[in-house]
């Protein structure tokens, strides 16, 4: 975890938000009906975590994802940032479609 250490010393999520390490070599299984304009998923691995998302009740709700896992996001979702020439997205936790195993 010696990259997730690395980027958390000048990468902090806030509230909510996740930052994922893209790969570059992406998978999609799955149709689309013709005519549809789809974002293909994408997969990334979690390299920080922010903390947890606050309710409406005064609440917290606790993030489900952790560092290290690799995660489906749909492509062209979140903000790409570019640090020491290695780019990274910043993600809200609702655009991580699901974790994989």
């Amino acid at each position: 975890m010696a990259k997730a250490d690395a980027v958390h010393s000048y990468l902090c999520p806030q509230e909510n938000t996740v930052i994922i390490q893209p790969e570059d070599d992406i998978t999609h299984v799955g149709t689309a009906s013709s005519g549809t304009k789809t974002m293909k998923p994408a997969r990334g691995v979690v390299l920080a975590v922010g903390t947890t998302k606050a309710l409406g009740n005064g609440g917290r709700h606790a993030m489900d994802v952790r560092l290290g896992d690799l995660v489906i996001y749909t492509k062209g979702k979140g903000k790409q940032v570019r640090v020491d020439n290695d780019e990274y997205l910043l993600l809200d936790r609702d655009e991580i479609l699901a974790v994989a195993d």
